[in-house]
């Protein structure tokens, strides 16, 4: 019975990059002229404007895709006049049309995050700030600091909202008087679990999360693990989780990084089991996710910083764990950063090619890296290009546990 599942697995793990290649694409995102372009694994390009204004803004880390990637929700703020105002977007992509367009009013803040769409995709969870609170001279009153609101898809309506004043948020031990924004990790069912990152104070690394049951309109806390940190990614095929984490019993980098001390990868099994798999006492981890159909982990690494540096070392490292715990190498980048993201057989990179006479005229390249060999797929010259979705990759359900470290 082993030899014949090993050899299903083998089978499965075969097919599973054919299968995934006819389907699979990426969006990368222009800033200067605020388009997605769909590029495929063929190297096919097709771009797609948002429709914005030139003063609109927002965060690409605040951007929710469905899952077969044709709508993307997001929240762009105006600047062009004293008073900021926000709008919610729920855009058909191909189609160019705003499915919804929700004037938010006079927020100063909004968060649409990537897993802020419910399983059927028919709610959508969105943070918002509307002032600093207490003592904060244009705050309104009777208008909370901060909303975590439910809308319905079909019709843009309020079908739940939890708030800075709501009674649950007082008597779940959240931080009192704070502004916070409320992060949405997982929107699954009845319940929102959200992380709670105190708004315009620095960027922690370890925060507070909480599970919001909808229905009873309860909120209980939830116990520190992939939630509360900021570099997680997950598994469908096997339900994994993986995360950047502090372990204070294990030796740390001595870095005064704006990256904090993170100095291991989690990960946890949907029994609740965690295992460390990588540490490092050499640099600061800034990310992690899964490639390569789910056999390994892309790790992110950032070298150590010290104010008695003469010159300042941002070239960062994306390495590679397999679940036996094998290392390898995968790229270098000199300038911070570097896009990498799942895709089938392996992953894709996106790198920066600066150009030091003109910034306008560095150029980015788009490349493939399925089973061992690089493909090009898109390349562009400019000055602000990232990837900011890949479609999921199909993975085993019965992998192999990562090997803890020693």
């Amino acid at each position: 019975m082993r030899k014949v599942t090993i050899i299903a697995l083998a089978l499965l793990m075969l097919a599973l990059p054919a299968a995934a290649q006819d389907s699979w694409f990426t969006y990368l995102y222009n800033w200067e002229s605020a388009s997605l372009v769909h590029v495929d694994s063929g190297g096919n390009q097709t771009s797609y404007p948002l429709g914005l204004s030139e003063n609109a803004t927002f965060n690409t880390r605040d951007m929710a895709f469905t899952a077969d990637g044709s709508r993307v929700a997001f929240c762009a703020i105006n600047y062009s006049s004293e008073t900021p105002s926000s709008t919610l977007y729920l855009r058909d992509i191909a189609g160019q049309t705003n499915l919804l367009q929700i004037d938010l009013g006079t927020r100063i803040g909004c968060s649409v995050k990537p897993d802020a769409f419910n399983d059927a995709e028919t709610q959508l969870a969105v943070g918002l700030i509307n002032h600093f609170g207490v003592g904060d001279p244009n705050a309104q009153e009777g208008v909370p600091a901060w909303q975590l609101q439910v809308l319905d898809v079909a019709s843009g309506n309020v079908v739940n909202e939890l708030n800075a004043d709501s009674p649950a948020a007082a008597s779940s031990g959240m931080i009192p008087d704070g502004v916070i924004m409320p992060e949405v990790r997982s929107f699954s069912g009845d319940t929102i679990i959200f992380a709670e990152v105190p708004y315009a104070v620095g960027g922690p690394t370890l925060v507070s999360a909480f599970a919001w049951q909808l229905s009873s309109n309860s909120l209980a806390p939830v116990p520190e693990g992939p939630y509360s940190y900021f570099a997680v990614d997950s598994l469908a095929g096997t339900g994994e989780m993986a995360w950047a984490a502090n372990n204070p019993n294990l030796p740390t980098v001595e870095t005064d990084s704006p990256f904090g001390m993170l100095n291991v990868v989690v990960v946890g099994s949907p029994s609740g089991e965690q295992r460390i798999v990588y540490h490092t006492a050499d640099a600061t981890i800034i990310d992690v996710r899964f490639i390569n159909n789910g056999q390994q982990l892309a790790i992110l690494l950032f070298p150590p910083f010290s104010p008695d540096q003469t010159t300042v070392d941002t070239s960062t490292r994306w390495i590679a764990l397999d679940r036996a715990g094998n290392i390898t190498e995968l790229q270098t980048n000199t300038e911070f950063g570097g896009g990498l993201e799942a895709a089938p057989g392996g992953y894709i990179y996106l790198k920066m090619t600066p150009n030091e006479n003109d910034f306008e005229a560095s150029q980015f390249a788009l490349s493939w890296y399925n089973n061992g060999q690089a493909q090009e797929l898109w390349s562009a010259q400019g000055q602000a290009w990232e990837i900011v979705w890949s479609a999921p990759t199909p993975s085993a359900p019965d992998f192999p546990a990562f090997t803890p470290v020693a």
